[in-house]
């Protein structure tokens, strides 16, 4: 069972519900993997087996992604992005390339096919927050 934000549940109670339930089906199945995500800063002490820590992405990772999604722009745009995002976990980083999309979509309808310049996805970035 793959587990994706559990931390993001704000009411407590509903939020050990769902870890009960998930406890629950795990202790009646011998073959039931738990594989979960959380933000660490929350310290919700889950009760699974192991935990892994991953580490947020370096530099050359975060270029990597930003390459991926924003290949529109240059190299020392890129660089000042992901200088940006340092602290950013992959998934805010790829959230945060595809919130742009959306937004530029939406607002900028009239605009022929162009794509999101630098300084929107800067001031989105600054904007905007994740861990």
């Amino acid at each position: 069972m793959l587990v994706n934000d559990i931390d993001l549940i704000e009411n407590e109670k509903a939020r050990d519900k769902v870890i009960k339930f998930i406890l629950n089906l795990r202790d009646n199945n011998k073959n039931f993997l738990i594989v979960s995500n959380s933000d660490p800063k929350l310290k919700l002490n889950l009760p699974f087996t192991k935990v892994i820590h991953l580490e947020l992405p370096n530099e050359k990772v975060r270029m990597e992604i930003l390459k991926k999604y924003i290949a529109h722009l240059n190299q020392e745009q890129l660089l000042k992005l992901s200088e940006e995002l340092k602290g950013k976990s992959v998934r805010c980083i790829i959230n945060m390339c595809n919130h742009v999309s959306e937004y530029w979509s939406t607002h900028y309808q009239g605009v022929e096919k162009t794509k999101p310049p630098f300084k929107v996805y800067m001031q989105l970035v600054q904007e905007r927050s994740c861990n």
